[in-house]
């Protein structure tokens, strides 16, 4: 048998405007897996949700199971070289490369769970030869949301990628920090946690959607972060983002963000052919076990 290792990660997707949980979740989700819904994320790939089951559970707590599509999607009024001719291909010469609308090439599926309560999707970024970075991700699912049919029924959807909460707390902790911005996201109501409580009702009542904060040191002094300061910083970083900024002690500029320091999960299973025989996918066992074993901590 053969260790394989896969890599996860993680996006927060925040809805506001609704009132049934897990259900608004599973709406917007369902809208979401719609053919006629594209994301181009770069020349030539494009990507959507291709399949979704709402109605899966594990350890009493309800998940969905998915699978985003990326395949090649070429414009054929593009020029395109005739490697015989070292010239640019003529119309009828182009003609032999028109794929049926049916068929995508350079398909690869990448499997995820969302978990409603806490409201994170767990990705599969890479597994075997395939991979599907967590800012391609979040590409995707920006597109998707700001779809304007989805915005007319949804609202704002505001998607995070989840950072490494130990290099947040390293960055908090640099006694060099100049300048501290922070771009807040009102918290989820299905997620708020204590220490966010008192920032959302205040973003609340304000009819806030965001907010920005930005601590300047004065002249020759480094921000001394109180816990206060790091609360938010930390709230920021799951919801919106916080840059730091400073002069470390060989007079050299730094700056960082929480948005390059992204959390991923390394794990791995065992390929057992009689799983496969039975059906089941090891790859997909391990991503939802993976998943529930560090949402808990995550969403804390």
């Amino acid at each position: 048998m053969t260790t394989i290792k896969l890599d996860i990660g993680v996006l927060n997707i925040a809805m506001h405007n609704h009132d049934k949980g897990e259900l608004s979740y599973e709406a917007l989700f369902r809208a979401l897996e719609n053919d006629d819904f594209e994301a181009q994320l770069d020349e030539t790939h494009v990507a959507c949700i291709g399949e979704l089951n709402t109605e899966k559970m594990y350890q009493e707590q309800r998940y969905f199971i998915g699978q985003i599509y990326k395949y090649a999607k070429i414009d054929p009024e593009r020029d395109c070289l005739n490697t015989n001719t070292k010239k640019v291909a003529t119309q009828e010469e182009k003609r032999a490369l028109v794929v049926p609308k049916h068929l995508r090439p350079h398909f690869i599926k990448i499997p995820f769970v969302f978990i409603p309560n806490g409201h994170r999707m767990y990705i599969q970024v890479k597994h075997k030869k395939d991979s599907f970075g967590i800012t391609k991700a979040k590409r995707l699912l920006d597109i998707l949301v700001q779809n304007p049919k989805i915005l007319d029924q949804f609202g704002e959807v505001e998607i995070t990628i989840e950072p490494n909460s130990a290099e947040v707390e390293k960055l908090l902790n640099r006694t060099d920090i100049d300048k501290l911005t922070l771009d807040i996201v009102r918290p989820n109501p299905d997620g708020i946690k204590s220490v966010e409580k008192s920032l959302f009702d205040k973003m609340k009542s304000r009819n806030l959607r965001k907010k920005k904060i930005e601590y300047t040191s004065t002249r020759d002094e480094s921000l001394v972060l109180d816990e206060e300061m790091k609360t938010e910083a930390r709230i920021a970083a799951s919801n919106g983002k916080a840059v730091a900024e400073g002069t470390d002690n060989n007079n050299e500029k730094w700056k960082v963000s929480t948005d390059s320091i992204n959390l991923f999960i390394n794990t791995s299973y065992v390929a057992d052919r009689n799983e496969e025989n039975k059906g089941e996918d090891p790859a997909e066992k391990r991503l939802i076990e993976t998943a529930f074993d560090n949402h808990a901590e995550i969403i804390k």
